[in-house]
């Protein structure tokens, strides 16, 4: 997993850039070694991009164009700009942007932080290191747009209808449930509930349905997702 932090340069406050410091030097790299311990992927040799990839998300930077870019994953570590994040209270939030060909996985990411999240402890640096796992396990596969794109070991497209299934609630309100075969598997031994269809997905409260990233709380408090 490569991390590119050339977004974090010449900030406009001591806060932002001492932030951007723990980012670079504790917060991603131990996000990475994490990741690396627990994922396996098929390997990339390299990948090239160019100006027209990822146009609609996010620019890449200069440096990484059309040159062989030797990782598995990279992520493009960015502060929010706008202030939109610090007034609407969101920490972070990332998109996916380039995918490869065979397998579908997403290879290319982009990180946006609050700049305020200054950590000022152990704890906050730990903390920030969960926010960065969560938000790149949105680039990698808890993503609406990815759902469609889950394959099996032989390259082969699930297909949405047996990623996701449709139920309701005692309310009547339509609810997701991720229904693939290893989910099922783990859910059904760790809630000992053998008839269990899926593990559900968070829902609006309007009633309307949300194929969303997040696992239902109510069903998966503790989980980092």
């Amino acid at each position: 997993i490569q991390a590119d932090f050339s977004y974090l340069k010449d900030l406009n406050s001591p806060e932002a850039n001492s932030f951007a410091g723990f980012l670079q030097t504790e917060i991603i790299p131990k996000t990475i070694r994490v990741l690396e311990s627990i994922l396996r992927v098929r390997r990339l040799e390299h990948f090239i991009l160019n100006s027209a990839n990822c146009s609609k998300y996010l620019k890449i930077p200069e440096h990484l164009l059309n040159t062989p870019i030797q990782s598995d994953l990279l992520i493009i570590v960015s502060f929010d700009t706008t202030g939109k994040y610090k007034k609407n209270k969101v920490e972070a939030s990332a998109v996916h942007c380039y995918q490869d060909q065979l397998t579908k996985r997403s290879i290319v990411g982009k990180i946006t932080f609050r700049e305020d999240l200054n950590p000022q402890s152990k704890v906050d640096i730990d903390y920030i290191v969960w926010l960065s796992l969560h938000e790149i396990s949105h680039v990698l596969l808890f993503n609406k747009s990815l759902y469609r794109h889950f394959i099996d070991e032989s390259f082969n497209l699930l297909g949405i209808n047996n990623v996701l299934i449709q139920t309701a609630n005692k309310k009547g309100q339509k609810i997701y449930n991720v229904a693939t075969k290893r989910v099922l598997q783990k859910a059904i031994k760790h809630f000992k509930c053998p008839g269990l269809q899926g593990v559900p997905l968070e829902y609006n409260t309007n009633g309307l349905s949300a194929i969303t990233g997040h696992w239902s709380r109510r069903a998966m408090n503790t989980d980092y997702m």
